[in-house]
């Protein structure tokens, strides 16, 4: 059973769809390269790759054979215990002792839906009932596996998997709950917008599931609302595109990447010609292909632009950036997780010229370097996730990030914490300036400690980035030291360090960042900008239960208050929509059901 491509509305995903002509010696060279990791069973061995192998061969219908053993290898991933809770799931690695991920299930129904929908002929007897019977057991762990609305990219999988099990194998019941699912999210967005906001790695997830769901769902409601995802997916990525970098700007929910902010969302942009990178060309990604219009394309490259964008109920979930013509400088109401970038600004220069971005570290890693196992082989370097205020006037943002025993106690890291600090990663390539002198790094490794009053300066052509902190108290309640640290490590940056405890914290500590940015300055617009931010108020003030911080002028001011008795925090509180760029809604657009 193929699913059907109705309706000439599809004609653009079927054209953004087609095969792309690769070298068949480059895809021989890959797939051979697979099948070997896959016939030694390592124990790094991932359940993906055995069916990501199965779906590219079988697609290219080249290797059936092999198919067919890595079906069945695939049935040795799987969970067939009857009275295990995670009977139908898989183990996530060969090494696995069980099933620890529940996710696997999403990751692999997606990619075997797709053999069993439209390559199912092409494999042996022997596979094509293994195959069945392997999707015929993961159907009730995928309607199981419970799902938040919020964990944006499971979800959109579940929705997907659900669709195309119910239709392939005659369920109608799973299709019934797929298709009830995807009209919540839209429901759900249309609200808040999607609360894993910004994410390189989780948008190219977003975008395969939606991708699937537009072409191949059965139904028209469930393709015109995949249709209504990928254009409001596309057009958060358009609106908060930061081009010279060739990368998102802003804020960013879950970012695996520290220093650049890439992910699994390159893929698509890619193919779609808006990196200069080859585009994928696998069997996956030619199925989930779809190329957004033109008009997102002009929207991604108009400057300057104001975005504001909700991601969650609360408050303080919100999100707003500004885009110059050769910066961009973005900042979150509330941390999302323990890789997050509440606070982020990208200079001039390419996809790999590191991004200025704060966070609070406990583990002595500074550049998410040190990565630690969270189950089932997902290595990852996680920082902490304090208490935030925000607010942002034009190209001024402030932050205010406190940190208690309690928020570190609902943390992954909190067994592993040595240390309090907060960083603020920026280019080596930047100029360094600290009040009116430049500072020229002689040697590799260098620690320069900043008097409370100064103020730091990052300039790359005619973009400056000015940073003072206001506020930076240790966990013992004194003033912690701020400086700034070459590590001389190769990784392309330097970083503003607060020192808020040299051992394991305990206790309270605070730490405020306020940036200006501008463009187009000349030598004497230079000297002037650091003139008037230098001598702009700025000022921390204790309140019964907290604190709060004030910068810029009257026109200009930025407030923050943070209170780590009650956890209340105020800052920005901006009425938008689910996305607004420059005042209109381009989110609530996007999101009508259209064909």
């Amino acid at each position: 059973m193929r699913f059907p491509l109705l309706g000439s509305s599809l004609l653009v995903l079927l054209a953004a769809g087609a095969p792309t002509v690769r070298a068949a010696d480059d895809v021989e060279r890959d797939l051979e390269r697979s099948w070997q990791h896959l016939v030694r069973q390592r124990d790094d061995l991932g359940v993906r790759e055995v069916m990501g192998f199965a779906l590219e061969a079988a697609g290219r219908d080249v290797r059936r054979e092999q198919v067919t053993q890595a079906i069945d290898l695939l049935t040795r991933f799987q969970d067939r215990s009857d009275d295990s809770p995670t009977r139908g799931n898989f183990r996530w690695r060969w090494d696995d002792d069980k099933v620890h991920d529940l996710n696997a299930v999403e990751f692999v129904v997606a990619r075997g839906a797709l053999v069993q929908s439209r390559f199912a002929g092409r494999l042996e007897p022997a596979a094509q009932q293994h195959l069945r019977e392997l999707l015929e057991r993961a159907g009730p762990a995928a309607l199981a596996h419970r799902v938040p609305v919020d964990y944006t990219n499971i979800y959109l999988l579940k929705c997907w998997n659900l669709i195309a099990l119910g239709e392939v194998l005659s369920r109608a019941p799973w299709a019934d709950e797929g298709y009830r699912l995807l009209a919540a999210w839209i429901d759900h967005t249309r609200q808040v917008g999607i609360v894993e906001y910004s994410s390189p790695t989780y948008y190219g997830v977003d975008l395969d599931a939606l991708g699937l769901i537009a072409r191949f769902a059965a139904r028209p409601e469930g393709r015109r609302m995949g249709l209504a995802g990928l254009r409001y997916v596309w057009t958060e990525i358009a609106a908060n595109w930061y081009e010279p970098g060739k990368r998102l700007g802003g804020a960013h929910s879950r970012d695996y990447d520290y220093l650049t902010g890439h992910g699994e969302l390159d893929r698509h942009l890619a193919r779609v010609g808006w990196l200069d990178a080859p585009a994928p060309d696998t069997i996956f990604d030619q199925l989930c292909a779809w190329s957004p219009p033109a008009e997102l394309r002009a929207l991604s490259l108009r400057t300057p632009r104001h975005i504001a964008q909700r991601w969650g109920a609360q408050p303080g979930h919100w999100a707003q950036q500004y885009v110059g013509r050769n910066f961009s400088l973005g900042v979150a109401g509330a941390t999302y997780g323990n890789m997050d970038k509440p606070l982020a600004v990208n200079l001039p220069g390419g996809p790999k010229t590191p991004i200025v971005s704060f966070f609070l570290d406990g583990r002595d890693d500074p550049y998410g370097r040190k990565k630690i196992a969270t189950g089932s082989g997902h290595d990852k370097s996680l920082h902490l996730m304090p208490l935030v205020a925000s607010a942002m006037r034009d190209q001024d943002v402030l932050l205010l990030a406190g940190d208690d025993d309690q928020t570190r106690k609902a943390t992954k890291t909190a067994k592993q914490l040595t240390c309090l600090r907060s960083h603020v990663l920026f280019p080596k390539a930047a100029e360094v300036w600290i009040d009116d002198r430049r500072e020229t790094f002689a040697s590799s490794e260098t620690e320069i400690e900043l008097e409370s009053a100064s103020a730091l300066f990052l300039r790359t052509g005619d973009v400056v980035l000015g940073i003072r902190i206001p506020l930076a108290q240790t966990t013992r309640g004194q003033p912690a030291k701020v400086a700034i640290v070459d590590d001389g490590r190769p990784w392309g940056a330097r970083r503003l360090t607060c020192f808020l405890s040299n051992e394991r914290p305990k206790g309270e500590a605070l730490v405020a960042v306020w940036m200006r940015a501008a463009e187009g300055l000349d030598e004497d617009g230079f000297v002037r900008f650091r003139k008037e931010f230098r001598a702009a108020k700025c000022r921390a003030e204790k309140l019964e239960h907290g604190v709060r911080v004030e910068a810029g002028a009257d026109e200009r001011r930025l407030r923050v208050d943070l209170d780590l008795k009650t956890h209340e925090s105020m800052g920005d509180q901006p009425p938008f929509g689910p996305l607004v760029v420059d005042g209109r809604d381009l989110g609530s657009e996007a999101l009508e059901l259209r064909d």
